[in-house]
């Protein structure tokens, strides 16, 4: 009994053996790997940033648009109106208040920040109200 227990140990021992080699050839596999894909993780990371931007950059323009057509429908002077747009929508903006009857019509653009204007986009943003009655 005892030689066929050593006859198992040298076989699960040259097993192990040939474990260890076949690992320690791939060694540098999780190196490759991660030159591999770090790229592309890091590219997902900056496209949810810029996306984000586009977000928060449609949020200003709408509101701006907002304002401004909110202020000329109460009665107030249009350059108030413009100056109240300005304010939110922020620098290198575009912002045109009119007036068709008793609606006020507003839109407001401006170019994307970062590399997303490289591509030329644009947020843009239409407020319709109409005017209120003056007492």
């Amino acid at each position: 009994m005892k030689t066929r227990q050593l006859g198992k140990s040298r076989v699960n021992a040259s097993r192990r053996v040939g474990l260890r080699t076949r690992l320690g050839s791939e060694s540098g596999m999780a190196t490759a790997e991660l030159a591999l894909t770090f790229p592309a993780v890091i590219l997902v990371i900056v496209a949810l940033g810029l996306t984000g931007m586009a977000g928060m950059t449609q949020v200003q323009v709408s509101a701006a648009a907002r304002a401004a057509c909110r202020a000329v429908a109460i009665g107030e002077d249009t350059g108030k109106a413009l100056a109240a747009g300005e304010q939110l929508l922020g620098r290198g903006g575009n912002l045109t208040v009119g007036s068709v009857g008793k609606d006020v019509h507003c839109v407001a653009s401006r170019q994307l920040p970062s590399m997303l204007g490289l591509l030329g986009m644009t947020a843009r943003s239409e407020a319709v109200i109409a005017r209120e009655d003056s007492w």
